[in-house]
């Protein structure tokens, strides 16, 4: 009689020293440049789950903190948010982040045919978020934004093989989904948002 298989579980890699996150990050870096060849590699390999989120999670607190560095003026008095403020925010945009990924992979699957499973995709997806980091500095977090939807764009076509009309399909109606779903959340948010007002300093 044969034994019954045993579930398989996944298992996460953690690099463990200096020179293993320096070659994740030098991964993320060829994804960003648009080496098709790492964007498939790291889709593929199990190992890349733990920095994938790692990445977004540093790209979220490089744009939260962007405020706290660089406060905005209103009528010549400067509003810089406190420490509690920014790590909420960190939060909010780790969360957003992850399920934009997921909300992208899964039209590009349900609606355009593409063939990543959500984890593959959101490993890619997950690395190339480490280009957020630029968000620290306003203008230039600015011009990556736009350099993200191009690497998006690459990521549809090499992971979740579309061609380019359905790619850019693809992004179009994500981002509709994900301008519904902020809005949602920033009513749901709202309250706690501007509870947040009361850690700002002058």
């Amino acid at each position: 009689m044969e034994a019954p298989k045993m579930p398989h579980h996944h298992t996460y890699y953690f690099p463990k020293t200096v020179a293993a996150w320096k070659k994740e990050v030098m991964r993320a870096v060829e994804i960003i440049k648009l080496k098709t060849t790492v964007m498939t590699e790291v889709a593929g390999d199990e190992k890349g789950n733990v920095p994938a989120g790692a990445f977004i999670v540093l790209a979220s607190l490089a744009m939260a903190f962007n405020q706290y560095l660089f406060p905005y003026e209103i009528m010549g008095i400067s509003y810089r948010p406190g420490l509690d403020s920014v790590i909420v925010q960190a939060i909010l945009y780790a969360v957003f982040s992850a399920v934009g990924i997921f909300v992208l992979g899964f039209i590009a699957q349900k609606l355009f045919k593409g063939k990543a499973k959500p984890c593959e995709f959101f490993r890619a997806c997950g690395y190339s978020s480490l280009l957020g980091v630029t968000g620290l500095i306003p203008m230039v977090g600015m011009l990556a934004g736009l350099w993200m939807l191009v690497v998006y764009f690459m990521l549809l076509k090499n992971v979740q093989k579309l061609d380019d009309g359905s790619a850019v399909g693809a992004l179009v109606v994500a981002l509709i989904a994900m301008v519904v779903v902020g809005g949602l959340c920033g009513i749901v948010f709202g309250g706690l948002m501007m509870g947040g007002m009361m850690g700002y300093s002058f």
